[in-house]
Order: structure tokens, then sequence, then C-alpha cells
């Protein structure tokens, strides 16, 4: 069985929203599936500790054809809930029926690609990549840049490479300061600072719940979530979309067509 390297993502995953007024439930069950939804609860199960799922390995079916293939994931509140499932794309090279050989080396480059192997290094231990601080280069120009990682095996092919943006907001030879504050709203802006306060431990955000306000109206939402650093400053704000079904009593209908459009709407 082909194993699926560097999917097992710390996934911010937005669970199936109920409109009410209390917290979200905890996750009573997990599945992964490839390509093709085999239904709910039909998928193959992930273990589920403590409420929570914080890592598993996928394994990818003997005979997938080389090329773009994508894994989901969705989970079920206590309820019984199933919420719609999250994916991220990956890419099989050739067919196999060995395990993929181990990561040796790791790099990253921002913005500007200076070719496989001439990306700053990254340092692994066992043979997979835990994490690293990138070093943004002095005198990078305010504004949005992004950030790029990729892997190589132990039979030398490196992998393409994974990027995340972020933003500059001004030249500065300092650390960025801690956190001190975070909030989140859904779907309209309040303001800096006022928005739902979520507590900050130690500088940085862990997890946390969201309430959904009562009498939110089924159909797609969002909730942005934004911080403060030390010398007062906000951020912009990260978004993610939910779905809030017209009856709680039953899961929300499966999606049948999506879309999409750039600039002005068509309809």
């Amino acid at each position: 069985m082909k194993k699926l390297l560097l999917l097992t993502c710390a996934l911010m995953l937005l669970l199936f929203a109920q409109g009410q007024s209390g917290d979200a439930a905890n996750i009573s069950a997990a599945e992964y599936f490839i390509d093709t939804d085999p239904g709910v609860g039909q998928g193959i199960a992930i273990p589920v500790i403590g409420g929570a799922v914080t890592s598993f390995t996928a394994n990818v079916p003997a005979g997938t054809a080389a090329g773009f293939h994508f894994l989901a994931i969705r989970t079920k509140d206590a309820t019984g809930k199933w919420g719609l499932y999250e994916n991220r794309g990956f890419y099989v090279s050739e067919a196999t029926d060995a395990d993929v050989a181990d990561i040796v080396a790791a790099e990253y480059f921002i913005d500007n690609d200076p070719g496989v192997g001439q990306g700053i290094s990254i340092p692994l231990v066992g043979g997979t990549v835990t994490n690293f601080t990138a070093n943004i280069p002095a005198g990078t120009a305010a504004g949005f840049h992004f950030l790029a990682i990729r892997t190589k095996d132990a039979t030398g092919k490196w992998g393409l490479h994974e990027n995340r943006g972020f933003y500059v907001s001004e030249a500065t030879n300092t650390d960025a300061a801690n956190i001190v504050a975070a909030e989140y709203f859904v779907d309209t802006d309040p303001g800096n600072g006022l928005g739902t306060p979520i507590a900050v431990t130690n500088g940085a955000i862990t997890s946390f719940t969201a309430t959904v306000p009562a009498g939110t109206v089924s159909g797609f939402h969002f909730l942005a979530i934004r911080t403060k650093d030390a010398a007062g400053k906000w951020g912009l704000y990260e978004s993610r979309g939910f779905y809030v079904s017209e009856s709680t009593a039953t899961d929300a209908a499966n999606i049948v067509a999506a879309e999409y459009f750039v600039d002005a709407d068509p309809g």
C-alpha cells in the first residue's frame, strides 16, 4: 500500500454548524476517502481520541493511477450529525506497491523558486518534518507574499512544493510582537476589538469553540478570526465558510454542483 505523506496537515476544520447558541458537540467519529465519496459513514474510519482528531495516516489504494487525486475528511458530532468534508489534493507520481521512501531533505523558499535543492534547508527528525521557523529576508517589501516548502525522498526525488500566503505589514528589523488578544465574528465584521473574544495563552492560540448566534438563518455563512499583537495592532482576519441546515434533525443534503467566478458575479 502506498503511504500518503504530508497530508496529515493541521487543518482548521469548521465542522457542521448548528443554528443554536450552545457549544458545538465533540467529535464522536471521523472518516476519510480518496477521490470518490462513498457516502456518510461509509468512508475509512479515523481514530478519535478525546473528542478530537490529532493526526492519522491515510493509505492510498494499490493500483491508484498516476496523477492528481484528493483526500477528504469529515467528522460526526456527539448528536450523530456528519459535517461537510474538507479535502486536500495530492499527486501520485507512478504506480508502486512499495511504501514511499522516507524524507531525507526539505527546503523552503519565499516568493521566487530558486530551483530544487537550492532553497533554504529545513532540519529533519526521523524522516519527517515536524516544525520549522522561516526567516523573512531583510528588506522584504510590505504586502502579500508566499512561503513554499518541498521535500526529497530517499531515492533522490523532490516533490511538488506546497505554499501558504502571508502578509508583511511594514519594514521592521524586530521580531513580531506576541499575540495578546484574539476575536472572531460570523458574517458581519463589527470592527477591530468588537468581535467575540478568544482566550489567548502564552502569546498563541491553540484551539477555540465558536458559537453560532441563535437565529442564524439556514444557508452558507463564514467565520472569521483576527489577532492583536503586543504593540496594539490588529491583523487582517482569516475566514472559513460553513453551512447551517434548515433542520437539525437530519444531515445537510449532499452537494451536487459547485462553481466559481473571478471579479464579476455572472449569476
